[in-house]
């Protein structure tokens, strides 16, 4: 903004209109915030930056990773065969 020379403006905030950040995953109305956008994309597709938060071995010895989407609410996280995680994020978990 350009104010006359004439007029002073800080940018100075009361701590008493400062309100405590909401947790996404606790709005009541399910508003779409920002996400962020893919980090790279290849032939397969779009690929996005992602952490894993748990896993468990099912009955087929095979496991399932619990994988948290960076930027993304909680609910959105997934299971996830071991076939389609990449090597470097399993050896970042263990």
């Amino acid at each position: 903004m350009d104010f006359p020379p004439n007029i002073r403006v800080y940018s100075v905030v009361s701590v008493q209109q400062v309100e405590p950040a909401r947790d996404p995953a606790r709005d009541p109305w399910r508003r779409d915030f920002p996400r962020p956008p893919p980090v790279d994309a290849d032939e397969y597709g779009e690929i996005f930056e992602a952490e894993i938060v748990g896993h468990r071995v099912l009955r087929s010895s095979r496991k399932k990773y619990r994988i948290h989407w960076v930027g993304y609410p909680i609910d959105q996280d997934q299971w996830v065969s071991d076939l389609d995680v990449t090597d470097a994020l399993v050896e970042e978990y263990d």
